[in-house]
């Protein structure tokens, strides 16, 4: 896995905007599933049989820090999804899984 080097805006800094920079550049590798479909195709790839897979269920539309950092550390070694059930409105087909 390659490391890139990225520049911080030049100015002052502060915590706070150094935490927001970080969490938007924060390389993301992570799939998402959006219905039952694609849960099934997902279990049933035969290229991917050999690799194990995480997934995580939440109701927020963004993914964490430390999910994103966990799926750019370990993309060769495991898979990363995300199936996001909100409160309000969620998706009758991922409500299933």
């Amino acid at each position: 896995m390659k490391h890139e080097s990225m520049m911080y805006q030049q100015g002052g800094i502060d915590t706070t905007m150094f935490r927001n920079w970080v969490k938007n550049f924060l390389p993301d590798y992570t799939h998402k599933i959006q219905s039952n479909r694609d849960y099934e195709t997902l279990v049933k790839n035969e290229n991917d049989k050999d690799i194990n897979k995480v997934l995580l269920f939440t109701k927020k539309d963004k993914i964490t820090p430390p999910f994103k950092a966990a799926s750019a550390e370990f993309r060769d070694k495991l898979r990363f999804y995300v199936i996001a059930i909100p409160d309000k409105n969620p998706n009758p087909d991922c409500v299933e899984l």
